[in-house]
């Protein structure tokens, strides 16, 4: 579970709003188009620039703790690439 310590770090970031574990939004994002089972995130993290993602990935790094990218494509509405099941406790979707 990332502590309250860490959701501090990555709201520092991004800003309040940028940051959630509302349990709809991480309901929303524990699935995507693949046939793997679902598996509801720690934290949902909106970053909009190119070094917020890199200070997310960082303090990530550093703590141990699996960063779980979602991405658009035209494609798809979302696809979650997700390491391995059990890699993903805790996560950042």
């Amino acid at each position: 579970m990332l502590d309250d310590a860490g959701l501090g770090v990555l709201r520092g970031v991004v800003g309040e709003a940028s940051v959630s574990v509302r349990q709809a939004d991480l309901e929303a994002h524990s699935v995507d188009e693949s046939w793997l089972d679902p598996h509801v995130p720690d934290v949902v993290v909106w970053p909009s620039s190119t070094e917020q993602v890199a200070a997310i990935v960082r303090y990530a790094y550093e703590h141990d703790v699996p960063v779980v990218p979602w991405v658009a494509v035209p494609a798809w509405r979302g696809i979650l690439f997700r390491p391995t099941a059990a890699s993903c406790w805790p996560c950042i979707a």
